[in-house]
């Protein structure tokens, strides 16, 4: 990690929440996130810890104008991504929960307060994510928290669903949205934080199973409201994004699943892309524009080479997965019935909007 530089701030008590916000050159969209957590209703028991990848639009200076004592700045000299800056922002950390937030999210003014109140009713969770609702049409869904399909690819539950039944109740799922969601400060830390590797997407899939793993639980809390805007730093659908998350995806396979499982895993990504393109042939949501505007070879070179370089390291991400499963809490019967009971199928994972 290279060396930061933080804000000075008054000596106050130790914070309940630390509110962690990994920016980027955020723009507007970060006053407006600022903004939704200035006004929470546990403001008084919550810090605002933003981390700054080395942004070049000054949305960094902007936002200790905007805050004044309120914010810590811990400031990057360069882009670490998503795992890197949010470890920064561990590292810098007071509370006793760490609640992440994206720069392109703003959060209702009780949404510290319902994922907190969750996580107090039951000390055996160890993540609480968030109704996150689309802000160009908040009536419907972008996540709820996510589930996990047979080759290691997260996809969120929920998504462009109508913000209705059956996400109105309260329920378990596999993992937390690393967008908008509450972890216990010493269940991350236990766990190592997030892995710096995957730089960004499917981190968050990669700490939650660390997390599942160690024993703690995750519930999906629907009072707990954001509003998103989604994919505003990387681009909706940039081939660097496609690469990040087929690459990031054999790495969490990698990590975590049953052996039996990676085996199995070619057939189950033939599956998926063979769904992908018959979705997109079929003129279907994000399939038919991930294919139109990368362009079909580029959309294929751009796998390729994230699964060389996944492979590549395989070594690396071996020696990781055997620390993993030394240390883990749950029997090996224990995972597979959990990585069952959220498995997607084929049809979710079409990107069919």
């Amino acid at each position: 990690m290279e060396s930061v530089t933080t804000a000075q701030f008054s000596s106050a008590p130790q914070p309940l929440l630390s509110v962690i916000v990994v920016n980027w050159n955020g723009g507007a969209l970060l006053d407006e996130t600022l903004d939704s957590l200035m006004a929470q209703t546990l403001a008084g028991s919550m810090e605002i810890v933003l981390v700054d990848n080395a942004s070049t639009d000054g949305s960094q200076s902007r936002a200790v104008e905007r805050c004044g004592p309120s914010l810590r700045l811990v400031q990057l000299t360069s882009n670490q991504g998503f795992a890197g800056g949010n470890n920064a922002g561990f590292a810098a950390a007071r509370g006793s929960y760490f609640l992440l937030l994206n720069n392109d999210a703003v959060a209702a003014p009780d949404w510290a307060e319902r994922l907190l109140d969750r996580a107090r009713a039951d000390t055996r969770l160890g993540m609480v994510t968030s109704r996150i609702l689309c802000a160009s049409n908040p009536k419907m869904l972008d996540n709820a928290g996510h589930d996990i399909f047979a080759d290691g690819l997260n996809r969120s539950r929920g998504h462009m669903q109508p913000d209705a039944a059956p996400y109105d109740e309260a329920g378990p799922t596999l993992l937390a949205s690393g967008c908008a969601a509450l972890y216990r400060a010493d269940a991350v830390r236990a766990a190592g934080g997030f892995d710096e590797d995957f730089f960004a997407y499917g981190d968050d899939t990669d700490l939650g199973l660390a997390l599942r793993f160690a024993g703690w639980g995750c519930i999906y809390e629907p009072a707990a409201r954001v509003l998103h805007h989604g994919s505003s730093t990387a681009g909706r659908l940039s081939p660097r994004k496609v690469y990040l998350i087929e690459r990031n995806r054999v790495w969490v396979l990698i990590k975590y699943f049953p052996l039996s499982w990676i085996l199995a895993s070619p057939w189950h990504t033939a599956r998926r892309l063979f769904a992908g393109l018959r979705a997109a042939r079929g003129g279907n949501g994000l399939a038919r524009e991930l294919t139109g505007s990368i362009g079909p070879m580029k959309l294929g070179l751009t796998i390729c080479r994230a699964w060389f370089d996944a492979l590549r390291r395989l070594p690396v991400f071996w020696r990781k997965r055997r620390a993993i499963w030394r240390r883990k809490k749950l029997t090996n019967a224990e995972i597979r019935a959990l990585l069952k009971r959220h498995l997607l199928p084929v049809s979710a994972m079409t990107f069919a909007e």
